[in-house]
């Protein structure tokens, strides 16, 4: 094993939570006064009595510059979302526009392939001018036509996102 890092071996979410708390130079009240909880409810999640909810991970994850996958499944699972999303804070959660393009590109993807093999395999939709009004290939069109609009929205998504965050970091000068 590469890495002898302390935080790659922690196994609970408790361990985790502590170990970059202490790595931010947190004291426990200071991130207890972060997350807007008190103390003993905080103290309870770094002893592992409690869980937090999935909304206080997320803001926990922004407070302590780590990911809410690191925090939720250690630093094993971070993967795929480590190399797209490099800013920590972006990390936190998987962004809304993230699957939307995701789920686009799948669609445009699976109409594209569904055109092609029907072109290369149907009579039905070799006869001079059906092609159109060939069902199967209106379905595989329409399909593709939902993903390019998936793909659109998750960009438009991206950018507002990123405008927001330029107001954001904008502000705190």
């Amino acid at each position: 094993m590469k890495n002898t890092d302390k935080s790659e071996k922690l196994v609970t979410l408790a361990a985790r939570l502590a170990c970059a708390r202490e790595k931010a130079g947190l004291s426990p009240e200071q991130m207890a006064e972060q997350l807007g909880t008190t103390i003993e409810e905080y103290t309870q999640w770094e002893t592992g009595t409690a869980q937090p909810d999935t909304e206080t991970v997320r803001r926990a994850a922004v407070v302590l510059h780590v990911t809410g996958n690191y925090l939720l499944f250690g630093a094993a699972r971070e993967g795929m979302v480590g190399a797209m999303f490099p800013n920590k804070a972006q990390q936190a959660v998987l962004p809304g526009w993230y699957g939307c393009m995701m789920a686009g590109a799948a669609l445009l993807f699976c109409g594209g392939a569904g055109m092609l093999l029907m072109l290369f395999t149907s009579r039905t939709a070799k006869a001079e001018g059906a092609l159109w009004s060939y069902l199967p290939f209106q379905v595989f069109l329409t399909i593709c036509a939902v993903g390019a609009v998936l793909c659109v929205t998750a960009l438009i998504l991206r950018a507002r996102n990123r405008k927001k965050q330029g107001k954001r970091q904008d502000h705190g000068r």
